[in-house]
């Protein structure tokens, strides 16, 4: 938390040179794209071209009512000619609408695409990101990412991919019919629209790096919000409430400033390109007036704005006023559509800082790629093609989507065609039968210059019980982290069954290890699916077995839907209750390696029996390692490894480290007054 109020204690704001590189990036995520971009063209070129007719009828009709002069045509002659040009104006307007909607649809079908993919490109990322690299991410910003930045691109390329697309041609498109309309007048307009425009432009860059920190800030005030509310308990048991207020107000007013400031900028752009397009019409104004003093005037080349004389239909010359009226149209829609991009520019803006944070995650480093070994590809081409059996039938059945079925085809797909490069190693199945774990000379830090763990070394024969006790801090839970490969070892060996585990598939490794947590986490399910977990396969029988076996099943049954019961993590169940389900998992695992870490830690000791109970009936015949504070959970173990500063200082079972009269010892004579306090408390509350 103190990390993050210093990161932004200080609104830095720095310029984005690669906003160009995100934008080709994000349009790479655009599906079919020649498809696509072909259709936004023809649509846009639809929707200039009727804007640019009807302007253009409405020069034509303004031709024909300057020209009603004429005493000798009727009213009903003038209406019958005029209607035409009427109907052809409704038309053209009504195509416009047509296309624009049409581009509308499309632009926010694109958007969602890419949104999608986005997510789904990011959640992948985040499975194949190391723990080291995850450990040094504030989670609510990680989140903030996930959603709230890929929300943001989203919403900004479907309101605005369209109005820069058609906006684009129909500057092009009508500059052109305003050098037919007036050449020499056109000429000086295009010389002075990008002076004036690219005001504006420094306005924009301006205000780029503010939409960046914007981003960023949004992602603090999410990473404290969640913070706080995931220590609620804690927050209110210590009367936290007033600091953590102060914390979220000053992260939120960090990013109220920097989003005022952003907007403020972006909120300029509109009125002053209304301003530049006004200060367009009064220059163009102001030369139709001064070319007849020269000997100039207007020179149109269309020739439809002359109009018709009713008697004897011929052309006749369009009064200036017309063909500047007609100019000014042409040059409020080029005007228009310049302001239009430019304020979008706002969208854009949140859209390439969105981009940004979400590239930083999506370029993070993954985990040491895997590649199959020979022999692995042998043994696993089985599992392959059932995996791609399995998807067809859900395909087919309709449980799953094409987009999902296709991630998963290409999850396999990537492991079973992969090939070594220089230097990379393959990787065999892990094939586990006795469960023999040696840790050979193992040294591992987080930071350089800080070992965790020196120079450890032990052996668990198979099936045997395995305690590791010591301070916190001793790098008891750091060994547990790298036997399963959260953390790759700086130097030394574990091997498990003779097979270095740096050298076996990830996947295969973790399969044959299950592990109990200190903090126990269900998922938002019915308590038959968070058992289930421990193996997605098991029957009935199977689960209630588990439930029994982990003495869950008491509670379970006294439950009114039972295994149905939805439960989450929050939910009313008690840190026992939660982790006698944890262990239910485990039951149902074929593993014969297990971890308990910490596992009895946060319950009271009536249902610590119960768990230790649950504990002894799950490591028979399976080699298992055991953390824990409470040593009356790890006295009948066949080894206890005692750990200070990351060494081992002893080892033995419990009476041969009584005897020794050392650290462990100590630890006990500790253990052992603390005790005696705890059930003099239970008593008093027992009594009263």
């Amino acid at each position: 938390m103190e990390q993050a109020k210093t990161n932004i204690a200080t609104i830095k704001i720095a310029n984005d040179q690669n906003w160009f590189k995100k934008l080709v990036r994000l349009s790479k995520y655009v599906r079919k794209p020649i498809i696509t971009w072909t259709l936004f063209t023809f649509l846009s070129l639809g929707f200039v071209a009727s804007m640019i007719a009807g302007t253009y009828l409405v020069g034509v009709s303004l031709a024909q009512v300057s020209s009603r002069i004429s005493e000798t045509s009727s009213s009903a002659e003038f209406l019958l000619m005029f209607w035409p040009i009427i109907g052809g104006m409704a038309a053209s307007y009504i195509l416009a609408a047509i296309f624009g909607l049409s581009m509308s649809f499309i632009s926010m079908t694109v958007s969602q695409n890419i949104g999608y993919q986005m997510r789904r490109d990011l959640f992948s990322k985040l499975q194949e990101i190391p723990f080291s690299t995850l450990d040094k991410k504030q989670h609510g910003d990680l989140l903030s990412r996930l959603t709230n930045d890929v929300a943001i691109i989203t919403a900004s390329l479907s309101e605005s991919s369209s109005i820069i697309f058609q906006g684009a041609i129909q500057i092009f498109a009508t500059s052109i019919f305003l050098f037919f309309i007036s050449p020499i007048i056109a000429g000086v307009v295009v010389i002075l629209m990008p002076i004036l425009f690219m005001s504006i432009l420094i306005i924009l860059k301006k205000g780029m790096p503010y939409f960046t920190k914007q981003q960023e800030t949004i992602g603090e005030v999410t990473n404290v919000s969640q913070s706080y509310y995931t220590g609620h308990k804690v927050v209110k048991s210590f009367n936290y409430h007033a600091s953590a207020a102060k914390n979220f107000f000053k992260v939120n007013d960090i990013n109220r400033k920097v989003e005022r400031k952003a907007l403020s900028i972006s909120g300029s752009i509109f009125p002053f390109g209304n301003f530049v397009s006004n200060v367009l019409v009064v220059v163009v104004i102001f030369l139709a007036a001064l070319l007849p003093m020269v000997g100039q005037s207007f020179e149109t080349l269309l020739v439809e704005i002359k109009p018709v004389d009713p008697d004897t239909f011929e052309l006749l010359e369009p009064t200036s006023l017309v063909v500047m009226g007609l100019f000014i149209l042409f040059l409020r829609q080029v005007t228009s559509a310049i302001s239009q991009i430019l304020s979008s520019s706002n969208n854009i803006q949140k859209m390439i800082a969105g981009s940004g944070r979400v590239y930083e995650i999506l370029d993070e480093e993954n985990e040491r790629r895997e590649i199959l070994s020979i022999r692995a590809k042998k043994l696993l081409s089985h599992y392959f093609e059932l995996q791609e059996l399995k998807l067809n039938d859900l395909l087919v059945t309709k449980k799953i989507n094409q987009e999902e079925y296709q991630y998963q085809k290409d999850r396999i797909n990537k492991i079973k065609n992969s090939k070594p490069k220089k230097g990379e190693f393959v990787s065999e199945i892990l094939n586990v039968t006795n469960a023999h774990v040696q840790i050979e000379n193992i040294n591992f830090s987080y930071e350089p210059n800080n070992p965790i763990l020196k120079n450890v070394s032990f052996e668990a024969l198979p099936g045997t019980s395995n305690a590791i006790v010591g301070k916190t801090g001793s790098g008891k839970t750091t060994f547990i982290s790298l036997l399963v490969r959260f953390y790759e070892l700086n130097s030394g060996k574990i091997l498990i069954d003779g097979q270095d585990i740096s050298t076996v598939l990830r996947d295969s490794l973790r399969s044959n290890i299950t592990i109990v947590l200190q903090d126990s986490f269900l998922f938002e399910s019915s308590i038959r699916d968070n058992i289930k977990h421990g193996n997605p396969k098991a029957t009935e029988e199977e689960i209630i077995a588990a439930a029994k076996m982990s003495n869950a099943w008491f509670f379970i049954e006294q439950l009114p839907d039972g295994l149905d019961t939805i439960v989450t993590n929050n939910s009313g169940l008690s840190e026992g209750q939660k982790q006698l389900l944890s262990i239910s998992r485990a039951f149902l695992s074929k593993s014969k390696i297990i971890i308990l870490d910490e596992a009895t830690s946060y319950v009271d000791t009536n249902t610590e029996k119960q768990i230790q109970e649950a504990m002894a009936r799950l490591m028979i015949g399976r080699t298992s390692f055991i953390i824990a504070h409470r040593l009356s959970t790890i006295k009948n173990s066949d080894k206890i490894i005692v750990m200070d500063n990351g060494k081992i200082m002893e080892q033995g079972t419990h009476s041969q480290l009584l005897k020794m009269n050392g650290m462990y010892s100590k630890l006990n004579e500790s253990y052992m007054r603390d005790e005696k306090e705890w059930v003099k408390y239970e008593l008093v509350l027992l009594l009263t």
